[in-house]
């Protein structure tokens, strides 16, 4: 049985639809793995998949996280990292659970729980913030304030004085 052009045409159209439909949704899902703990950010209570949009169902509108992400070219970068795109005072990094701006694609971040949205400012974890004056490397030589402090086996208190009354050179004291 033959069908009506005005038939095909719209099988057509729905197939192209269904398809950018698609696209879209595996694209903008495969972003998640693009950044730490992509696949585990949450907003009220909700995973949310499509981290740099404003909706759950991916939209061309971009959350502010989203624009940042795309300005930078879809790269986790330090830069990045260290934003507050949101404006709520929490790095996106913090947010992330990268909070020393050192993960790369495929590594285990810092934290992988208590993680919150960097595009919406109601969206806020409760992890303490240590980038200032701690670095994921607490072992030898870790960064404290800004500072490398390397480990010592001796005392580092100041220098104390004799109490011995003073001598005249070349006499030991008494």
């Amino acid at each position: 049985r033959l069908q009506r052009p005005e038939a095909m045409r719209h099988q057509a159209v729905a197939a192209v639809l269904g398809a950018r439909l698609l696209a879209g949704v595996v694209g903008h899902s495969s972003y998640m793995f693009l950044i730490p703990n992509g696949d585990k950010v949450v907003r009220d209570g909700q995973p949310w998949p499509d981290v740099g949009h404003e909706t759950l169902s991916p939209t061309k509108q971009l959350n502010p996280f989203g624009q940042a992400f795309q300005d930078d070219g879809h790269f986790w970068s330090v830069e990045l990292c260290n934003a507050d795109s949101d404006g709520d005072g929490q790095t996106n990094g913090l947010e992330l659970g990268d909070p020393h701006c050192i993960w790369a694609q495929g590594d285990t971040p810092a934290r992988v729980v208590d993680i919150s949205h960097p595009g919406f400012a109601d969206s806020m974890t409760s992890a303490p913030d240590l980038s200032d004056n701690t670095t994921a490397n607490s072992g030898e030589n870790a960064t404290i304030g800004g500072s490398t402090a390397a480990p010592t086996d001796a005392p580092t208190g100041a220098p104390t004085t004799s109490a011995a009354a003073p001598t005249q050179a070349g006499e030991p004291p008494d």
